[in-house]
């Protein structure tokens, strides 16, 4: 059978919510006596002089009285530190009571009331069946006996009065309906609320214990780890120190005179030895990595040194049946900043396990850059051999503590299957990523990418953000990460408004174009306009700027070296020297004569207003036909051209325009909501130099003027 209410459905909350529900019903008890106190006084004060003073009186006396019958079972309440269900029925009948002296004192004045104090009395009714909304609504059984013996008695008394008010009794009647639903809305709200509060605390109490739980099992684990490390370096001591007595004393006797079954015995019992201690450090080592004791330096090394000095290691250990071939990326920095040591171990047991695996061809160990997603350079350790290859079932398992990828008896290679774990948690311990692809009988590929920090580069003091285009832009893209700048190479056409947002993300970042004179010759407008619109400054990468190089934004910078950082340092230097000097010297471009094509009245509007108030004079034309023959009669020194008009648009106006005569170097600037990198493409494919993207302020039109009035129309800048 399915329960009748919400909170049939917990019965082990049911104690707590009975508790709940009679504190709420209390806690309104104060606010509901004041107020059916206020409300006496008001009606005697406003009726004493309407109604019989007599029957008034007798009226207020007993609401008084019902009210003090409240007020005492409300201290009785208070009073007490256990609740039950006597207290429902204390508070039932209190309210009870005060409901029927409000009622059946009314049917007593009833017959000397008029239609005006009917609705006066009605909307006394109203307002305190609507409060009682609020204070009833944690239990609708309250509200359902309050509301009804204070309104029912009184609607079904102006129904059978000898002179009936049937409209205020139906609106009685409707109010009491729609009380009933609202309050029937407030006690689920109500229920609803408690129950998630009650499931919360359960939530938070099994928290709290299972808080208390895992930290006696972490201080268990922490003392199982510092156990166990204390073991292994006890252990460790006391096999060392007898295997160096073994070890020493062995190869001293190998130096002496022996004949070749002896000295072939001793060597085995070297070898067995040395690969006793192996599996000693690589069992501390696990160990350490497992109680995440196992400290990365960051100090510089030499990386060319120390794969070459691994790699000689194996070539002359005698165990390689293969040739070892090393590969050096000679665009790494020379010294790195990281674990010499670490990095020695990922090459060493990577180039060991090649070893072992392979019996013939050929392993190659390799260094180089590579850049991330993000564009972030890193480093490339790669060892790639071709031995008996790895199935790729088992390929998933190999980096498992004590697992190979043969894990049978009959296994032709020995090993503890420690190697593999330790390299990978060491290369992830340095903040990289161990991966691995193989095909049996072909050979393995094991390749580490690691953080790639230049142990000569100083963080920059500015940060910087660069595109870079042109014939070094992809040299520029793996150079400058290193130095430090935030770098994204590009193809020098539209598409460079793509790239340069997700570049110049950083605000607070110094943005620079970098480029080479042929870029710039190219296209020197698509320059201009990207300068103008990114704020950022030009670099050349080639040669220096000449006198004639101009970009109508600000001068030319030059990187004169390589990308370091002292180089960025150095552009930043010289485009704040720029800006200085291009700010006291700021000329204001004036009086231009701008043929505007604009059909929305409002757009028109505002951009002609703008124009006049910088000080030009402005040609308005509703569509493009229009704006073509008016520059043929009137001529411009500047056209802002809407894209979307009726008639004639703006691309076709464009191109009608620049196949006049006087049309060919006129600054064409499109007027566009559309931002896309395709829409500059067609706009700048039909002839336009520039877009300005709507909505824009005074302030970016007057930087567009200048940067493309002053370069047609010289005459009209003023200091």
């Amino acid at each position: 059978m399915r329960p009748k209410r919400l909170i049939d459905r917990f019965p082990q909350y049911q104690d707590r919510f009975t508790n709940d529900l009679i504190a709420d019903l209390y806690r309104n008890e104060t606010s509901a006596i004041v107020g059916h106190l206020l409300v006496i006084g008001m009606v005697v004060g406003f009726k004493w002089s309407h109604l019989p003073n007599l029957v008034l009186g007798i009226w207020a006396a007993v609401i008084v009285g019902s009210v003090l019958i409240r007020v005492k079972n409300f201290r009785r309440y208070r009073g007490k530190k256990t609740y039950d269900g006597t207290d429902f029925k204390f508070h039932t009948l209190s309210i009870s009571g005060c409901a029927l002296a409000w009622s059946l004192g009314f049917l007593l004045v009833l017959p000397s009331l008029d239609a005006v104090d009917c609705a006066f009395f009605m909307m006394v009714f109203a307002g305190i069946t609507a409060s009682s909304v609020v204070t009833l609504s944690a239990r609708l059984k309250s509200y359902a006996v309050f509301s009804s013996l204070l309104l029912l008695p009184p609607v079904v008394g102006m129904y059978f009065a000898p002179q009936p008010d049937y409209a205020i009794a139906s609106m009685g009647a409707i109010f009491f309906l729609f009380c009933g639903v609202g309050v029937k809305k407030a006690n689920e709200v109500q229920v609803n609320a408690l129950i998630r509060r009650y499931q919360n605390s359960e939530i938070m109490h099994d928290l709290g214990i299972a808080k208390k739980e895992l930290l006696v099992e972490v201080k268990r684990a922490d003392s199982a780890n510092r156990a166990k490390q204390e073991f292994l370096a006890n252990i460790s001591h006391e096999i060392r120190t007898p295997m160096n007595g073994i070890l020493g004393m062995t190869d001293l006797t190998l130096e002496s005179d022996l004949n070749e079954d002896q000295r072939t015995c001793l060597e085995t019992a070297r070898r067995c030895g040395q690969s006793l201690l192996q599996l000693i450090d690589e069992l501390l080592d696990f160990s350490k990595i497992e109680a995440g004791k196992m400290d990365i330096e960051h100090v510089p090394y030499d990386l060319k040194t120390v794969m070459r000095d691994t790699v000689d290691l194996h070539r002359l250990s005698g165990r390689a049946k293969a040739e070892i071939v090393l590969e050096h990326d000679s665009g790494l920095p020379k010294e790195l900043l990281g674990d010499a040591i670490r990095i020695r171990q990922i090459v060493h047991n990577l180039l060991g396990n090649a070893v072992k695996f392979t019996a013939k061809g050929t392993i190659t160990v390799s260094s180089k850059m590579v850049f991330s997603a993000e564009n972030q350079p890193q480093l490339l350790i790669s060892v790639k051999d071709q031995g008996v290859g790895i199935p790729e079932d088992r390929l998933h398992k190999i980096f498992e503590s004590f697992t190979q990828a043969d894990g049978s008896t009959t296994r032709d290679f020995g090993g503890t299957g420690l190697g593999l774990t330790i390299t990978r948690s060491l290369v992830e311990l340095m903040g990289g990523k161990l991966q691995v692809t193989s095909t049996v009988g072909e050979g393995s590929h094991f390749f580490a990418t690691l953080p790639l920090c230049d142990a000569n580069q100083k963080p920059l003091h500015t940060p910087c953000s660069v595109v870079a285009v042109g014939a070094d832009a992809e040299e520029l893209g793996r150079s400058l990460p290193i130095a430090g700048a935030d770098v994204f190479h590009a193809k020098f056409d539209t598409d460079m408004w793509n790239i340069a947002r997700e570049c110049f993300r950083n605000e607070k970042a110094r943005r620079f174009l970098f480029l080479d004179h042929a870029s710039f010759d190219a296209d020197p407008k698509l320059v201009s306009a990207f300068l103008r619109h990114f704020r950022c400054t030009a670099v050349f990468t080639d040669t220096p700027p000449t006198p004639t190089d101009n970009n109508g934004v600000s001068p030319f910078c030059y990187l004169g070296s390589s990308p370091t950082t002292e180089a960025l340092e150095g552009l930043v230097k010289q485009a704040q020297a720029h800006e200085i000097a291009v700010s006291s010297e700021v000329k204001e471009v004036s009086g231009l004569r701008v043929l505007v094509a604009e059909d929305h009245p409002t757009n028109a509007l505002i951009v002609c207003r703008m124009l006049e108030s910088l000080g030009h004079t402005v040609n308005h034309q509703p569509n493009g036909k229009l704006a073509v023959q008016a520059f043929q009669t009137e001529g411009a020194d500047l056209i802002l051209m809407d894209l979307q008009m009726p008639v004639m648009g703006g691309h076709d106006a464009c191109r009608a325009i620049r196949a006049l005569p006087d049309g060919m170097e006129i600054p064409i600037l499109a007027l566009t909501a559309h931002a896309t990198s395709e829409e500059r493409q067609r706009s700048r494919d039909a002839g336009m130099d520039d877009h300005l993207t709507k909505p824009f302020t005074r302030d970016q039109l007057s930087e567009a003027l200048h940067v493309w009035g002053s370069q047609v129309h010289p005459s009209t800048l003023e200091s």
